[in-house]
């Protein structure tokens, strides 16, 4: 059988008509329905801090809200620190909250290691974004429990559509 010669395909018109978008419009543009009041709830009965996790009637988050709060980060506080990991969440996850609780619960349990490990990852983010990547599953563990990347074939799911914010965390360096 002969090779396919690709420059005779065409992209499908969705592709085309996204491709016609400026990349920014179509990164930073990328907007996820968010649970937010279940965030909110669920981050306060653990007494952990960074909520409000949005503003009052925000039911949306934004590459562009996170390349905004990664490039505004404080490392130095744990409330940024927190907020910036629930918020990266949110949008990661979306409308599905699976093993959301669970990762709340992990961070509550060990809040000081979870916050030292967000830290390396951003410090680590900002010189390489692969290594912030590795920095949050050392040895091939989750620095954090259920921070995990469980990546399907042909696909992102809502924990690797998580993680895969870190390795952008360092690229917004300069906006």
């Amino acid at each position: 059988m002969a090779p396919t010669d690709l420059s005779l395909l065409q992209l499908p018109r969705a592709c085309r008509e996204a491709l016609a978008e400026q990349r920014s419009e179509r990164i930073d543009g990328h907007t996820i329905l968010i649970a937010t009041d279940w965030w909110n709830r669920e981050i306060a009965a653990a007494h952990l801090p960074g909520v409000p996790v949005t503003g009052p009637d925000v039911t949306q988050l934004s590459r562009g809200d996170l390349f905004t709060d990664a490039a505004n980060l404080d490392a130095g506080s744990e409330e940024e620190l927190l907020r910036f990991l629930w918020r990266v969440l949110a949008w990661g996850s979306g409308m599905t909250l699976r093993l959301n609780r669970k990762r709340i619960r992990a961070v509550a349990n060990s809040p000081s290691s979870a916050v030292t490990a967000l830290r390396q990852a951003l410090q680590a983010a900002r010189e390489d974004p692969a290594r912030a990547y590795e920095s949050l599953r050392p040895g091939g563990h989750n620095a954090i429990a259920y921070l995990t990347s469980s990546c399907t074939v042909g696909g992102e799911t809502s924990s690797s559509r998580s993680l895969n914010m870190v390795r952008w965390w360092g690229t917004q360096r300069v906006r």
